[in-house]
């Protein structure tokens, strides 16, 4: 569980999906639910109460932003004694706060669209998901119809991260056994995959235009399935050590294991690679320690984060340099265009814009007289704007953030730090939950530096 939280908040960070003051309490009334709601067991195969001739509805599915639509996001709100979670609040795009909340037996914020905002209950141990449907006031801004929750589907087990809605299937991993569709309309449902091992694990990853990504931990492959068909294509093994980032169409993704960048195209159905260990590796080493004594330790380098902006896909790297008796990590950034043509570009420019703005962290470290480490990176892509973060002494104390938020151009190679009186500083809330926004910004040192004496 603890590999698979970490994935998917890479992936959280990356697919992202991204970014967010006068409360008015609101509690859902649960007894006035639908009737239609659909329980599911995961022995269920067929289309339940299928209809083949439907007239499916049209809509737009916000597919890029899990808990923001076109005029507000919704962040989770905690119990302030036990930390469990007891509802979510509402904000403008622009980041005030309008309303909060908490509907009875509230576990889990799962979506946001134009049509409802769907969230997990829990009702006797059986997990539901649940919708309050809502229209635009006369603000322009969402109206919650709590006193007319809708039950959609019944799980075994749910996972937030593991629930996708598109414009006509819901789409969702329950009790990590087996990956389902519901039909939007009819609320009938279809076993999408199963692993072939009996009581075999599988996450769903993320979807692709009309394609899901699912992940069979026992065999060892990543598993591509048409939601409408259900045809199955198995890419190669994964060893669940990778990240993906979902653009027009296209499934972006880094194998750690391989340390190989590749492309899926969902619409071709076709794989290829873009970026090979090898030639990032020989880019870095040009870049970073070619002509120097330095020397780049690849076993303390590891990958970070995957972005795709403009035609590119964006590589972020953190880079162990040995540079005698001092140790120094830092974040570099290599890109490659989406054709694959013209090779790794090593992004000097972005580079040296995430170095500059941080504070160095100098300390001792058991292995060197001195470490110095430059923390920052980028993390999200949204709106068209990267999102970096970059250490300071001072952090962001009005929200206890460690690191502080900037945003990157990178057509315009234009570097902007940002505020809470910014409204792209709220862009990180309309994709990532708030779980995941504080393990990044919560989080002071690496793990690997966790007995290093730093200096005050």
């Amino acid at each position: 569980m603890e590999k698979k939280i970490l994935s998917l908040i890479l992936c959280s960070i990356i697919f992202i999906t991204a970014c967010t003051g006068c409360s008015e309490n609101t509690a859902g009334d649960r007894n006035n639910v639908s009737d239609s709601a659909v329980s599911m067991e995961v022995g269920m195969e067929e289309d339940t109460a299928a209809s083949e001739g439907a007239v499916k509805l049209e809509r737009e599915v916000n597919s890029e932003y899990r808990y923001a639509n076109s005029t507000n996001f919704y962040v989770e709100i905690e119990d302030e004694y036990d930390y469990t979670t007891v509802g979510f609040e509402q904000y403008t795009l622009e980041g005030t706060k309008k309303k909060t909340f908490q509907p009875k037996g509230f576990q889990e914020l799962i979506w946001v669209d134009d049509e409802g905002v769907y969230f997990i209950s829990k009702d006797k141990e059986i997990d539901k998901l649940c919708r309050y449907p809502l229209h635009k006031g006369k603000d322009g801004l969402d109206e919650l119809d709590v006193k007319n929750p809708e039950e959609i589907l019944h799980f075994e087990d749910s996972n937030t991260a593991e629930i996708f809605i598109t414009p006509e299937y819901i789409v969702y991993c329950d009790a990590d056994e087996a990956v389902f569709r519901c039909d939007r309309e009819t609320l009938a449902t279809k076993l999408l995959y199963r692993s072939p091992v009996s009581g075999g694990d599988v996450s769903l990853e993320a979807i692709i235009g009309k394609k899901a990504a699912v992940y069979d931990f026992d065999k060892d492959l990543l598993v591509i399935v048409d939601i409408v068909s259900g045809k199955e294509e198995k890419l190669a093994a994964a060893d669940y050590e990778f990240a993906g980032v979902v653009a027009e169409n296209r499934y972006y993704i880094f194998w750690e294991a391989s340390d190989n960048c590749v492309v899926y195209d969902s619409v071709a159905g076709k794989m290829k690679t873009l970026v090979t260990k090898k030639e990032w590796k020989r880019m870095l080493t040009e870049q970073e320690v070619a002509g120097t004594k330095k020397e780049i330790d690849w076993d303390l380098s590891d990958f970070k984060d995957l972005l795709y902006d403009n035609g590119r896909v964006y590589i972020s790297t953190e880079l162990g340099v040995n540079n005698g008796c001092v140790y120094e990590k830092k974040t570099s950034v290599l890109s490659v265009d989406i054709t694959g043509k013209g090779g790794v570009v090593y992004e000097k420019k972005m580079t040296e814009t995430l170095r500059s703005h941080c504070d160095v962290m100098k300390g001792k470290w058991p292995i060197a007289e001195q470490v110095k480490v430059w923390d920052s990176g980028c993390f999200a892509q949204i709106k068209g704007k990267v999102l970096c973060y970059f250490w300071k002494k001072k952090g962001r104390t009005d929200i206890g953030q460690i690191y502080n938020m900037g945003m990157y151009d990178t057509r315009t190679e234009k570097f902007t730090e940002l505020t809470d009186k910014d409204a792209e500083f709220y862009y990180p809330f309309y994709a990532m939950s708030k779980f995941s926004l504080e393990v990044m910004f919560g989080v002071s040192e690496s793990g690997e530096f966790k007995n290093t004496e730093w200096e005050k």
